[in-house]
């Protein structure tokens, strides 16, 4: 064979083997998240890990991850590893709110539940414009333990960073306990942030 028929083969044999490890990639973690999914509805305590909170567009915050102390006593929410400076400056809208219902969850990208219909209550506005009432999606991150996120808690109150990239769409890109420490200082930030 010439070398142009080898080098082919190769190419061809490679395309094939990078196809076969992203496919099984993702039908694992469409399975954990399936057994994430029916570990809760059963009633089950053992699940695969503990559930977690991610944005849900593939957008830069990917790139950004980096593991957090397992350690720590911080609760994690979506968007975790979004810095809260950089995520007044991404949002549209920073809210104080509390949660009413998380409607159904499903399957996310690979390692996220997704929530596609969070009813909130709006309690405060830190930044931008929100109705008292509206829908919001959000995905919470589930694997892998460095990354992970919890699910908020219905009739828990929340700090909400949205993002608008539409008139009707609503996508929460983070989300903090709404603590008086923590409202004080993204209600600081925010206001240092417009003033530049």
């Amino acid at each position: 064979m010439n070398v142009r028929i080898k080098t082919k083969i190769f190419f061809l044999a490679l395309g094939a083997l990078a196809t076969c490890a992203i496919t099984l990639g993702f039908a694992r973690g469409r399975l954990i998240d399936k057994h994430i999914i029916k570990s809760e509805s059963s009633g089950s305590k053992a699940s695969v890990t503990k559930p977690l909170a991610f944005t849900h567009t593939s957008s830069p915050f990917l790139k950004s991850q980096t593991p957090m102390d397992a350690n720590t006593t911080e609760r994690h929410f979506t968007g975790r590893s979004i810095k809260n400076e950089k995520a007044v400056k991404l949002s549209d809208s920073i809210v104080v709110a509390r949660i009413v219902s998380l409607g159904e969850r499903d399957l996310g990208a690979p390692g996220q539940s997704y929530y596609g219909d969070v009813k909130v209550a709006v309690i405060q506005i830190i930044k931008g414009a929100a109705p008292k009432e509206m829908s919001l999606s959000l995905t919470v991150q589930v694997l892998s333990s460095k990354f992970a996120e919890e699910k908020p808690e219905v009739n828990q109150r929340y700090i909400i960073f949205l993002q608008k990239p539409a008139p009707s769409v609503k996508i929460g890109i983070k989300l903090l306990q709404a603590t008086e420490e923590n409202i004080n200082s993204v209600t600081s930030l925010a206001a240092s942030i417009r003033k530049k």
